[in-house]
């Protein structure tokens, strides 16, 4: 069994046990979101690794409303490149679905069809892309040379900041290190679970808006 074989072989396992754990917190979460705004509560982007790349149409609980998105359009802003637009208000709940990643839980479908990894390459969307292919055609072409599929979580999504030099660090490192056991010993680590619980403490808590915009720093001594 070769290991992309294997890799896939665990993905199919893993996604499909995480989609019958998940399933009543999905349908939970999916509810709070549409009763909060008012709309179908998942949307989809299409992303790519680089623009020459195949394109992959992802799967999101919705955290932004169409109305408040459409807003956000009309008033000028600098490109905020892998950080969260400022013009776009977030409620406090689609803010912590954000900060705990649990908005991309309907991707495990993706996994489960074989469209995504459940471990890879972060995935961007075209005005990202086209922003980094002009600023950083160094940092661009390294990362179309890249073999890594995308995916749900990787090391930039676990120990990433959120900046140019951080993703091509840890995208590098996965690129160099991957295989079945480096994929699932970042399934399993205990840094997601941290993150997790430190969020949902703070979303539970009155006054915390610091600890809630920390960035984990870059740490791959895994």
């Amino acid at each position: 069994m070769t290991i992309d074989l294997s890799k896939r072989v665990i993905e199919i396992f893993v996604s499909f046990v995480l989609l019958i754990i998940t399933l009543p917190l999905l349908v939970i979460l999916l509810f709070i979101s549409f009763w909060i705004l008012g709309e179908f509560p998942i949307y989809k982007q299409e992303r790519w690794i680089t623009l020459s790349k195949e394109k992959i149409t992802i799967y999101k609980i919705r955290t932004v409303s169409k109305k408040e998105f459409l807003k956000s359009k009309l008033q000028k802003a600098n490109h905020c490149f892998l950080k969260n637009d400022p013009r776009i208000k977030i409620d406090r709940y689609s803010l912590w679905l954000r900060k705990t990643h649990l908005d991309e839980l309907p991707q495990l479908f993706n996994v489960l069809i074989g469209k995504m990894s459940l471990v890879g390459l972060r995935p961007l969307n075209k005005k990202d892309l086209k922003y980094m292919k002009k600023n950083y055609p160094a940092e661009y072409n390294l990362r179309d040379s890249f073999s890594s599929n995308i995916g749900i979580t990787g090391t930039w999504q676990l120990y990433g900041e959120k900046n140019i030099s951080s993703l091509i660090d840890c995208d590098t490192y996965y690129e160099n290190n991957k295989s079945s056991l480096y994929d699932l010993s970042l399934l399993i680590n205990r840094n997601y679970l941290k993150k997790l619980f430190v969020h949902s403490k703070v979303f539970f808590t009155p006054v915390s808006k610091s600890v809630s915009e920390r960035n984990p720093k870059v740490d791959l001594n895994l």
